[in-house]
């Protein structure tokens, strides 16, 4: 179906677990799955440039549930628990980035290595002390805090950089350099420096809003609200600062008209428009990025688009890919 809506390629996306039964880490899209994925992408003559890591588990099982069967609360005063915590979570998930690597650097040109979580490189939001116990409020370092993600981010940035891959982290939104306006939601202003020096390639997850109207929304309006997010923009403002990449790892909306109003959000419900929204949203999207040469490519999340309503979507993508 994704041959047939003209498209040049797929985005692989692999989300890791945790098992709190096992204390280990695991992928939740069997790699079997996945090398059929890209043994059937070649057949088709489809790309697969990316895999796209993202993070199912949270900052309490890293810190408290990888050493030991323990319980959170059993380790909750136990910073050496705690560190061994850390780095098993550390010594796991490498092995992983190493493991995918190893096994798909002749298929794919990026990988992101984290999606849309800022404790993983932002150091200064996580909490530099702790207590030391239920009664006594006397504060020691946070294990979490002395663990210094960002500088893990980094040993992950430049291993898979050792296989040929180009490599960043995924963050969602991106604001005006020029304003950082406190209004425009953003993650990738809050990247370590370290992490931006050592990325090849900026990573965004963006869905401009463009339209209140509703059913009333004309496909002017799209194109209007496209450029008043000014995306195009802000990448020129990066490109001329840190000469990097530009992919665009997740966009669009879903087939209903009030995805126009908040694209991001995956929880709207009503009748499906057969693909008419969606035909809007795309149309504007390539029309106001296709002069961006800056952007290398643009993956779309909601797939719905270019599998239930392929025929409708197909001479779009010709429009601005080319291609049968």
């Amino acid at each position: 179906q994704f041959k047939k809506s003209g498209i040049d390629g797929i985005e692989i996306c692999q989300h890791i677990g945790f098992n709190e039964t096992t204390r280990n880490l695991y992928y939740m899209t069997n790699l079997e799955t996945i090398d059929y994925a890209i043994s059937k992408c070649k057949e088709l003559g489809l790309k697969t440039p990316i895999i796209k890591l993202h993070q199912k588990f949270n900052l309490d099982q890293i810190k408290y549930l990888f050493a030991n069967t323990n319980t959170k609360e059993d380790n909750l005063y136990n910073t050496n628990i705690q560190k061994a915590s850390i780095n098993g979570f550390k010594r796991q998930y490498k092995n992983m980035v190493i493991e995918l690597c190893e096994r798909y650097k002749n298929d794919i040109e990026y990988m992101s290595c984290f999606n849309e979580n800022q404790h993983y490189w932002d150091r200064e939001i996580v909490p530099k002390t702790q207590d030391t116990s239920a009664t006594d409020t006397t504060q020691v370092p946070n294990p979490l805090y002395e663990a210094d993600f960002p500088s893990f981010v980094v040993e992950l940035i430049n291993i898979i950089q050792s296989y040929g891959i180009k490599s960043g982290v995924s963050t969602a939104g991106i604001k005006d350099l020029n304003t950082l306006n406190s209004s425009i939601w953003s993650t990738f202003d809050t990247v370590d420096m370290r992490i931006v020096k050592a990325s090849d390639c900026f990573f965004f997850n963006l869905y401009p809003p463009v339209s209140s109207k509703g059913v009333n929304t004309t496909y002017e309006d799209c194109i209007s609200g496209m450029k008043a997010n000014l995306i195009w923009d802000k990448i020129g403002q990066l490109d001329k600062k840190y000469h990097k990449e530009f992919f665009i790892t997740e966009t669009g909306c879903m087939d209903l008209w009030d995805s126009l109003y908040s694209p991001g959000n995956w929880t709207w419900s009503g009748i499906t428009t057969n693909g008419e929204v969606q035909a809007m949203y795309l149309s504007a999207l390539l029309e106001v990025f296709s002069n961006n040469t800056k952007i290398k490519n643009i993956a779309w999340w909601y797939t719905d688009c270019f599998t239930d309503n392929y025929k409708k979507m197909k001479p779009i993508v010709q429009q601005y890919l080319g291609g049968d």
